[in-house]
């Protein structure tokens, strides 16, 4: 895919009060198509805290771009993608793995029917990509069907895999279907799944998402404010999973998921049960 889907960031250094420069590095302001001022950047709104993305309409919790004049907020990664200097490379994508013909196109506006999300089944409100697939292959109009299908730009940016390192030696892929069980549903839902390749944990990518969400609406309160979400998770203990892997799975998606360091301000618990027929 493009390299469009990376961090596109713009940096300036400090200085201090002798005119040195710092390490610390700081974002500059970005200009984005159809918004008339500059948005500041900032790292997260407050621990804890949500916003309601201005381009997808989706929740965010972690970097984002805002405009104190005009009230609204947008995903770092949906900002970049309004940037008039990358808007035009982002406009038109190839597709990838797990859906490896066509291509994505950038559309600024609301479906007008009801569309969900491929990847995490929810639905599609604003900024998204559609899927377009290529006319000239011979066998086109056996996927035409496909042509109404969108991503949320968050999700048509998540990785292919995601490679586990040190302790954590273990590589998730990006797929279709789920293979086996996922671990939050037992298999109830659908969408695309991050399965390792070991077998043992499986993830919806939607099931996930749904999770965090509920979680922070629940939780969303003043007195919860700067505090980090419990987020319990039940598995089965017949499926020998290690806990430490299995919170590092949860904690790499959900960053993949919404651009933000989930071990900040999630607190993942595991809870082992015995499933037995009655």
């Amino acid at each position: 895919m493009s390299s469009c889907f990376g961090k596109c960031r713009c940096f300036c250094k400090t200085e201090d009060s002798d005119g040195k420069q710092k390490g610390k590095k700081v974002e500059k302001p970005i200009v984005i198509l159809g918004h008339d001022h500059p948005l500041d950047h900032h790292e997260q709104k407050r621990r804890g805290s949500t916003y309601e993305c201005s381009g997808c309409r989706q929740l965010g919790f972690g970097p984002y771009y805002s405009c104190i004049s005009c009230n609204v907020h947008y995903h770092q990664h949906c900002g970049n993608l309004l940037r008039p200097d990358i808007s035009s490379a982002a406009s038109v994508v190839r597709n990838r793995s797990p859906y490896p013909t066509g291509y994505l196109v950038l559309k600024k506006k609301a479906p007008s029917r009801v569309r969900c999300c491929v990847a995490c089944g929810d639905h599609v409100l604003g900024l998204r990509y559609k899927v377009r697939h290529d006319s000239y292959n011979p066998f086109w109009f056996l996927s035409r069907h496909l042509n109404s299908r969108a991503f949320h730009p968050l999700c048509a940016s998540l990785p292919e895999q995601i490679q586990g390192t040190g302790q954590q030696e273990i590589t998730l892929v990006l797929e279709k279907t789920i293979r086996g069980e996922c671990l939050i549903c037992s298999g109830n839902a659908g969408g695309w799944a991050y399965n390792s390749t070991c077998g043992v944990y499986s993830y919806h990518v939607g099931c996930v998402k749904q999770k965090i969400i509920q979680i922070w609406q629940q939780e969303e309160a003043p007195e919860n404010e700067g505090k980090k979400r419990k987020v319990t998770i039940y598995l089965k203990k017949a499926m020998q999973p290690t806990p430490e892997i299995a919170r590092w799975v949860l904690h790499q998606i959900i960053q993949a998921l919404f651009e933000f360091l989930a071990a900040m301000v999630v607190d993942i618990i595991l809870k082992f049960f015995v499933f037995a027929f009655v």
